[in-house]
């Protein structure tokens, strides 16, 4: 994985906005947990990872991009966004074809 890099002042603000899909990923430290949502608009697809105070993985999230309303359902304390590229995109998309054709076989069963 590339050198995550933290945001500081109004770069908390665009995140992965308008980044290439290359990009290092991004950490957000916050002073107090927060309960904010994010959103992806213009964003590649990406990796959400909240974690809490003690530094302790809360969930993660596959993010495609214009999405609204994304939130773990809990105070976080810090937030990493890794892009997806290469072989993680193309093995998340083989992966939403395969849950696509097996719903498909349910429905039609």
């Amino acid at each position: 994985m590339k050198e995550v890099i933290k945001v500081e002042g109004l770069r908390k603000y665009f995140g992965l906005m308008f980044r290439l899909p290359n990009t290092n990923p991004i950490e957000f430290n916050f002073d107090e947990e927060v309960d904010f949502k994010i959103h992806s608009f213009f964003c590649p697809t990406f990796r959400a990872e909240w974690y809490d105070k003690e530094d302790n993985l809360i969930t993660t999230e596959i993010i495609k991009p214009f999405r609204t309303n994304i939130y773990p359902g809990i105070k976080f304390k810090k937030l990493i966004e890794i892009p997806l590229i290469g072989k993680e995109l193309t093995n998340l998309n083989l992966q939403e074809e395969i849950n696509g054709m097996e719903s498909e076989e349910e429905t039609s069963s």
